[in-house]
């Protein structure tokens, strides 16, 4: 299994939303985002679900802009993403599908069983 999925979506904003599938941080697998990003010949704006990681907060989105490479690293920033929004849906039914990686995740009890019975946080 592989520590994050990167999914094609359609929004206004993003096209790609990189799930984060581990409760470690996405700066450590930057790198192997870029090669599958650079294999997908994919450029653009990319928003990072860290859900397993930072938990349903602030810090849960951080958007980012790949040149088709790599990332730029002086455009990283926290981005906010409406709690109704179909991103966070994409990213709680792909989730739901992995319940030791919810179970290890540092969500509270609550958010671990909405995620189970596929509601999205």
């Amino acid at each position: 299994m592989n520590n994050f999925e990167i999914l094609k979506i359609c929004d206004e904003k993003y096209n790609v939303l990189i799930v984060m599938t581990t409760y470690e941080a996405a700066f450590q697998y930057l790198n192997e985002i870029a090669k599958m990003l650079a294999a997908k010949k994919y450029s653009g704006i990319v928003l990072i679900d860290e859900l397993m990681h930072s938990g349903n907060n602030d810090d849960r989105f951080i958007k980012g802009y790949f040149d088709g490479e790599e990332f730029d690293n002086s455009a990283f920033s926290f981005e906010s993403v409406d709690r109704r929004s179909e991103i966070r849906k994409y990213s709680c039914e792909l989730l739901k599908d992995i319940p030791d990686i919810i179970d290890c995740s540092i969500l509270n009890k609550n958010q671990k069983s909405l995620i189970s019975k596929g509601v999205y946080i």
